[in-house]
């Protein structure tokens, strides 16, 4: 098992159906009002616990500080572009109109 894994706590969890809808990997379900993983894969991008409301996800492995650059990181051009190509948000928008006041701050 990996040392990474997301855990769902399923008493927290309200079903509401928002980590679903953001898994990069849709490896999250609603399955009889809670969350629940279809597999332990995961791509461990913290989506799913980002937009729960009830804070019912964690990513466990991780831990909760500032992570230290240990040695120099060089990723090659071919790695940044796949990872430019692949990693996606998923935003919801609405259509309707923006507010004025919201405009000036850009």
């Amino acid at each position: 098992m990996s040392q990474y894994c997301v855990e769902i706590n399923t008493d927290k969890c309200i079903g509401c159906g928002l980590c679903s809808k953001v898994c990069v990997a849709h490896n999250l379900v609603i399955d009889q009002n809670k969350a629940k993983k279809v597999i332990d894969d995961c791509v461990m991008c913290g989506q799913c616990s980002a937009v729960c409301p009830q804070k019912a996800i964690s990513l466990k492995g991780y831990g909760s500080g500032q992570v230290e650059k240990a040695e120099e990181v060089r990723l090659s051009p071919e790695d940044i572009l796949n990872v430019i190509r692949f990693r996606r948000s998923i935003r919801n928008l609405k259509k309707q109109k923006s507010q004025e006041r919201s405009l000036r701050k850009f």
